[in-house]
């Protein structure tokens, strides 16, 4: 899970052979697109 605001939460799903590293690397990256899309 990571926050976006204080109304939204992005959560992601994995097997449980994912590679956590990328996966959160991934998060970082949705996090800001989505932060652009509610603060721009």
């Amino acid at each position: 899970m990571s926050p976006i605001n204080n109304e939204v939460i992005l959560v992601s799903l994995a097997r449980h052979d994912s590679n956590l590293g990328l996966i959160l690397i991934g998060l970082d990256h949705v996090r800001e697109r989505i932060e652009k899309v509610f603060y721009h």
